[in-house]
């Protein structure tokens, strides 16, 4: 609900002050960005130059109760933190290539705070639940945590093998 964005912010700044040189790593929901206090942080973080703070939105494009469109569109996410003199970028949020790349770049930022967004497909690589809605909270049983299991391990050895090929 936008309380890990202050406490973020807050670290990053802290170890600033102490000169320490570490990184505070920030993941949010596009939902979640329907709160104040996660632009209270966009502004706070832009303002102290926030240069270790990386931070991640998970924008799948749905929250709790339904698509963000529906509930609260926030339109161009990398474009409104750009606007908050974020450095920001997006990337595919399933290439784990990708978000390390964008992750070396940020930390050659020397001035600013960095946003990562990661386009993502919520519930992925479980039939069950991929890109489904009223996924959020669901309560998941033992035999379905093991189809799941059976299913995400068929699709890794699948990709070893094309990769092989």
């Amino acid at each position: 609900l936008g309380q890990g964005a202050s406490l973020a912010a807050g670290i990053a700044l802290g170890m600033k002050l102490k000169n320490i040189n570490r990184y505070a790593y920030l993941v949010l929901g596009d939902g979640e960005c329907d709160e104040g206090q996660v632009w209270e942080m966009a502004l706070f973080a832009n303002n102290y130059k926030l240069n270790n703070l990386i931070a991640f939105i998970d924008c799948n494009h749905q929250q709790l109760d339904g698509y963000t469109d529906d509930i609260c569109p926030l339109g161009n996410l990398e474009k409104k933190f750009e606007d908050f003199g974020w450095n920001t970028e997006k990337v595919n949020g399933h290439n784990i290539e990708e978000i390390y790349d964008a992750i070396c770049r940020a930390k050659e930022e020397t001035n600013r705070p960095s946003m990562i967004v990661l386009y993502t497909v919520k519930g992925k690589g479980w039939s069950a639940t991929e890109g489904k809605t009223n996924i959020h909270h669901i309560k998941i049983s033992q035999q379905q945590m093991k189809e799941a299991e059976k299913e995400i391990c068929a699709r890794i050895e699948k990709q070893k093998l094309s990769i092989k090929e």
